[in-house]
């Protein structure tokens, strides 16, 4: 309740006399003085002034304790419109309650019922209950009593019964009603069993109710909030039911449709207290059939889509059954031109048809050839409708019959599956509940689903099946209605349910995609671990059907952090497709390299598309305001596909009333984007992705080769803004030729290209040019700098103060033919560097070039990098500017001060709010030291520390340790601009950890994308639980340099003695070996802190790498050589070119034991497998005499390592501050039998893909 309210409520209250009338200059107000429990009164306010405009009276219905205090707004009556000397009266309810001693009514006078905008209020005294203190006791007794036999029953779980809807049926008989008209009655019919055991208080209903139209995406003008529109008529139904099997049945009238319709109807118990049981079911209703108002128009043909060259627009005009017949009928016809704006194209007249009759309308004339989306507004007298139809591309035939590696989403009817398959697309993914399919345990309902499989088959679709949720009877008690997130399960019950589901559809589908859009949730205890059983169980069971079948990650698994939990528990094993949802270029590129270390191989975005809801808007508005779903697609869907995602679905499929996501309103009703999404089929479904570049002065060319060879390039600007002018930017051409120009709804022109380049205009909507010379835009696409993205506008390099300046680039050949040529980079006057090379078709290389220090600059300057290509057609070349600054080292390290809340012996020291540092009491790994604690407090707490940002413009990366207890906790971030404006970001798309780590800690990641103005960042690590705790250690925040995983080594001043006495080392802001989702396990290994856990850290000088790292292992078992990783080892991986990509085979691994080596003076293992030695020494490297130096000490549960690694042993590796390389290190475990555990810090070693190691930087 808002404080300034509950102040004035107590002081009126106090003030005012314990009267019937309560009066001023503004109000009459009569009230009783006292109630009779469970019963009603009534207030009545008479208005002796005017109101001002849009003023109008509110009666709230206060409750306070018996001691007088505030307790709550019991009621609220809504605001009423009221002239001087009305009366009117409001009625409220005296439900008895011991906690409440009187009511207090307010009434005021507000613009729209705004209380903080209130002109004038009137406290109206004290509304007691009309009872003796006698009276009261018994009425309190009995109220009591009354709770008691409401009072579920002990034990109960809510899981022995069950409710399954039929469906919907002519009153009173097990007909089923298809289609319904205003004002016709059917009967929702469902079946159930009530257990007895969760039967109580001798009542028990079964709940319908019914749901219209929901608003998703509501545009902020016609819809504000996301909401459902409710149908007259579609209301609650209450059947009153005994423990046993019975059938209930609700009859629904709808009085009144709306022109396009939906409804759904949920169905569920309500207790002996008059509560919901913790699940529902949901049944669908008839098509409903929209009354015709004088007129109506409808293109009669799935989606309402004609196909160019095959099909005439011709549509049917239907005469309302007030119609005249013979009455001339105008129907003007407006599209959208190639920005997406509204035009006018043409009309037709035609004459009205007998009333209830259809006339064909041909809208050749109007249309002419011009394709897309267009509004047909038909008019006859004082009667108007405004209908949708589009012209196509013929998608099948740009394709030769195949399909494009799209898909729609919950395709349900037969038009629907049409309607995809004039798209183009090759797969339908299906929201499909897994308590739907299996209600209880050993009974499963698939006809229904092999009913759809049908359907879409007969179109050539293939089934994607997205299982969501689960049945009560698998989960555990306290667990219900599992939403977005993981859960714990009975397993047996789960391969019981998907054994018969891959029997029944394994063959058939095209996979299966386990959950959707899930996050920690609170529902599991163990997220990661529970999810990644419930894969492999799934997959397995799977595969045991159908081998071929794809196995799918939660699409949109969210927020990074757990997908790379997930991935970091080894769940690859069972998946083989990782899905995301929306984004663009860098979010594809991102997961193709989570996906790549965790594994997998194959990247699908299954949830792709823009949204707004169309509700309230007329013909139109909806036209002109949907294209931004085209935009949408034509910028992210080629982005996507060059970043290496294999195939995309769009969030649609299935008609929707409000439009929303979807591409259809109704069966025969497009929206612009259908349009879209066949154009797209049509030209990029049998194109190869090459690549994308940045184009001055700020667009964006996305590449694609054709069939015949050529280059394909979608093109708009780089903002997307469509407020801004579009820029003129220049694209290769080939001199004499013609280039073919197609808009977002299909409509293509020609330009002649006189010059080697052509003319374009790059705007917010993308626009297609087919015809280009495939090697010179290619060539384009060939450079990036420092592993930043091709779209990148300007690409930035960091030269550190007082070491060699130097570039990392990489060359990438997408062609299918070899290539050669040179690379070069020019920095001021002074500085120019340059390589040759040879690339195989597919193949990439990194090159390290290096500049004389007199091309250091003293200050931000520009420089440019050219690759150029030497091909039996003659060369090309292609040079990309980038900006070049000056970091001072103190930069490359943590930017927060403090992180680990050491300073002053323990200090939130740099650090401002909430909190207390508390001094770790444990003795292993990471035990030692402060941590920041938030803890049992009401509301949010929180602690905050603000930076300058080093590099605007340039990626941060932010990582914690975090260790929860009954606590909501995670991050927000704050961005500050340079012109004091700011931006924040909230948990969980900062981080979240889960409610409770069970004294584990959790690693938080986040990448932040910063703008060229952020001057400043902040970071706010915040918790919420009045009996919980949330620890947080390390906190970090650091130029993001490609990889969530970041640490640094400085400069030893002496060279390190290696005796396994850790004592010279200090451990500040160490790699953490001991976060629970930094572990991996199979073969029923069961992981605890005591049973693994380890910190490290780096050090270096001019002659070597320094390793330590200190283990907590309670059994310890060390192998050698070959089989040291089956044993307990630290395995180190060193990436000497930093991860670039193409540069795997530069990468070096070593095995860390304290197995003896066998014959020769050594004592411990130091082995380099002959697979990742980039061409050193392998095997055993410290068996005999040797450049390295180990020391392998246990004490008590703990090992402690440490190695020295000559730098001329590490891959050519020219140490100096500044010097970036890829590292990853991963101990392993192994107890007894097939048990066998990891912890990793840095991806890549498991699956050997060092581009996915984390990153080193040497410090001074």
């Amino acid at each position: 309740m808002n404080k300034h309210l509950l102040t004035l409520v107590l002081a009126g209250t106090v003030l005012a006399l314990h009267a019937a009338v309560h009066e001023d200059d503004w109000l009459k107000v009569e009230t009783p003085d006292k109630m009779t429990p469970d019963s009603g009164f009534q207030v009545k306010v008479t208005l002796k002034k005017d109101l001002g405009p849009k003023e109008n009276v509110t009666v709230a219905m206060h409750r306070f304790k018996t001691d007088g205090g505030w307790l709550d707004t019991g009621e609220w009556r809504p605001p009423q419109a009221m002239k001087k000397g009305e009366t009117k009266t409001y009625s409220f309810s005296s439900k008895f309650s011991d906690k409440v001693g009187h009511y207090g009514p307010i009434v005021f006078t507000a613009p729209n019922g705004d209380w903080n905008k209130a002109t004038h209020r009137l406290f109206c005294g004290k509304i007691a209950w009309a009872m003796s203190k006698e009276d009261a006791a018994k009425k309190k007794a009995e109220a009591e009593a009354k709770a008691a036999r409401s009072k579920p029953p002990e034990g109960i779980t809510y899981k022995k019964s069950w409710i399954v809807p039929r469906g919907c049926f002519k009153p009173g008989t097990d007909e089923p009603v298809k289609e319904i008209r205003e004002g016709e009655s059917f009967d929702v019919v469902a079946d159930y069993y009530l257990d007895p055991s969760e039967y109580w208080n001798n009542k028990c209903h079964v709940v319908v109710f019914g749901c219209g139209p929901w608003i998703d995406n509501p545009d902020g003008v016609h819809e504000k909030s996301s909401h459902h529109v409710n149908y007259s008529g579609a209301g609650w139904g209450f059947r009153e039911v005994k423990p046993g099997k019975g059938t209930v049945r609700v009859t629904q009238t709808i009085k009144k449709f709306f022109r396009y319709n939906s409804l759904f109807f949920h169905v569920r118990f309500r207790g002996g207290d008059d509560k919901d049981f913790p699940w529902t079911k949901t049944c669908g209703a008839p098509k409903m059939i929209r009354p015709i108002n004088g007129l109506d128009i409808v293109a009669p043909t799935a989606g309402g889509l004609f196909i160019a060259g095959r099909d005439k627009p011709v549509v049917d005009l239907i005469a309302g059954s007030d119609a005249k017949a013979g009455s001339p009928v105008s129907i003007k016809i407006l599209a959208l031109d190639d920005v997406g704006k509204l035009e006018e194209v043409g009309s037709v007249s035609a004459a009205m048809p007998a009333p209830g009759a259809t006339a064909k309308v041909d809208l050749s004339s109007a249309i002419g050839k011009r394709l897309g989306c267009f509004l047909a507004e038909g008019r006859t007298g004082d009667k108007s409708v405004d209908a949708f139809f589009g012209v196509i591309p013929d998608v099948d035939k740009a394709l030769g019959g195949k399909r494009a590696q799209f898909g729609a989403t919950d395709l349900h009817t037969d038009l629907e599956c049409e309607t995809a398959a004039k798209l183009g697309f090759s797969v339908n993914r299906m929201f499909v509940g897994w308590g739907g399919l299996v209600p209880n345990r050993g009974e499963y309902q698939f006809d229904w689903l092999s009913n759809a499989f049908d359907l879409q088959e007969k179109h050539g679709i293939k089934p994607w099946l997205m299982l969501i949720g689960a049945p009560e009877w698998v989960l555990p008690p306290h667990v219900h209605s599992p939403g977005f997130e993981p859960y714990p399960f009975d397993e047996a019950g789960w391969r019981e349910s998907i054994r018969a589901i891959s029997q029944k559809f394994g063959k058939r589908v095209f996979g299966i995609e386990w959950l959707n859009e899930i996050t920690p949730g609170n529902k599991s205890s163990n997220p990661a671990a529970d999810y990644k059983r419930f894969c492999d169980i799934g997959a397995e069971e799977l595969w045991k059907v159908n081998p071929k079948a794809h196995s799918m990650l939660a699409g949109g698994l969210w927020p990074r952090n757990f997908r790379l939990d997930v991935l970091g528990a080894g769940i690859g094993k069972s998946i083989d497709i990782l899905p995301i949802h929306y984004g663009e270029y860098e979010s594809a590129a991102e997961a193709m390299g989570d996906a790549a270390a965790g594994g997998i191989k194959t990247v699908w975005n299954d949830e792709a598309a823009a949204g707004i809801s169309v509700w309230g808007m007329d013909g139109r508005e909806a036209l002109e305001r949907s294209v931004m779903q085209s935009r949408s697609v034509l910028r992210a869907w080629p982005a996507q596909l060059v970043a290496g995602v294999k195939g995309i679905i769009y969030f649609g499929g299935e008609a929707n009333p409000a439009g929303n996501w979807k591409y259809l309103l109704d069966d025969y009703t497009p929206r612009p984007v259908a349009a879209t999404l066949a154009v797209v089929s049509a030209k990029l479904g049998n194109a190869r992705p090459v690549g994308a570049y940045y184009v001055e002065p700020g667009a964006r060319v996305v590449v694609f080769e054709r069939k015949d060879g050529t280059a394909l390039a979608v093109v708009g600007s780089a903002n997307g803004d469509e407020k801004a002018a579009p820029v003129e930017v220049q694209i290769p051409a080939t001199p004499g030729s013609t280039v073919v120009r197609t808009d977002h709804q299909g409509n293509e022109r020609t330009i002649a290209a006189n010059g080697e380049t052509i003319s374009v205009k790059a705007g917010a909507m993308p626009a297609i040019y087919e015809g280009l010379p495939l090697e010179q835009l290619a060539v384009r696409c060939a450079l990036t700098l420092e592993g930043q993205g091709p779209l990148t506008p300007k690409p930035s390099v960091s030269f550190v103060k007082g070491a060699t300046p130097q570039v990392r680039v990489s060359v990438r050949n997408p062609l299918r033919v070899p290539v050669e040529g040179a690379l070069s980079a020019t920095v001021g006057n002074d500085g120019k560097s340059g390589k040759k090379f040879k690339l195989a078709p597919g193949a990439s290389e990194h090159f390290v070039l290096d500049f004389p220090v007199s091309a250091l600059p003293s200050g931000p300057s520009k420089a440019v990098a050219r690759v150029g290509w030497k091909l039996s057609k003659g060369n090309v070349v292609a040079q990309t500017g980038f900006a070049v600054d000056v970091v001072d080292p103190a930069t490359l390290g943590n930017l927060l001060s403090n992180g680990g809340f050491e300073a002053n012996g323990g200090s939130k020291n740099g650090w401002n709010g909430g909190g207390k540092v508390v001094k770790l009491s444990g003795d292993r790994p990471g035990e030692d030291g402060n941590a920041l604690s938030l803890d049992h407090g009401k509301g949010w707490m929180q602690l905050f520390q603000r930076v300058d940002n080093p590099a605007p413009g340039r990626k941060l990366l932010y990582t914690a340790w975090m260790r929860t207890e009954k606590m909501n906790a995670g991050s927000n971030a704050t961005f500050v601009q340079r012109d004091g404006k700011s931006y924040d970001l909230y948990m969980p798309s900062v981080f979240a950890a889960p409610k409770d780590t069970h004294g584990a800690w959790q690693f938080m990641v986040k990448v932040f994308e910063t703008r060229a103005d952020n001057a400043k960042a902040q970071v706010q690590p915040v918790a919420s639980g009045e009996h919980g705790t949330a620890l947080y250690d390390n906190i970090r925040l650091t130029l993001y340099d490609e990889s969530d995983w970041a640490t640094e080594a400085h400069r030893t001043a002496k060279p390190k003695t290696l005796d396994g006495n850790l004592s010279d080392w200090d451990f500040a802001d160490p790699i953490p070996l001991l976060c629970a989702n930094q572990i991996t396990s199979e073969g029923g290994y069961k992981w605890t802190p005591e049973n693994l856990s380890g910190i490290a850290q780096l050090t270096w000088d001019d002659e070597a790498l320094y390793v330590a790292a200190r283990v907590r292992d309670d059994v310890h078992v060390a192998k050698t050589g070959a089989e040291t990783l089956k044993g307990d080892a630290l395995q180190i991986g060193l990436h000497p070119a930093n991860r670039l990509v193409g540069a795997d085979n530069a990468a070096i691994e070593w095995w860390i034991s304290a197995a003896n080596p066998g014959s020769g003076s050594g004592k411990h293992t130091v082995y380099r497998p002959a697979a990742h030695a980039a061409g050193l020494a392998s095997g055993q490297l410290a068996k005999d005499s040797s450049v390295y130096e180990i020391a392998v000490k246990r004490n008590g549960n703990d090992t402690c390592y440490e190695l020295r690694i000559p730098w001329r042993d590490a891959g050519g590796v020219r140490p100096q501050p500044g010097t970036r390389l890829g590292l990853s290190l991963r101990l392993t475990d192994a107890d007894s039998g097939a048990a066998h555990g990891a912890a990793a810090w840095g991806r890549g070693l498991e699956s050997w893909t060092p581009s996915s190691f984390g990153s080193l930087v040497l410090l001074p």
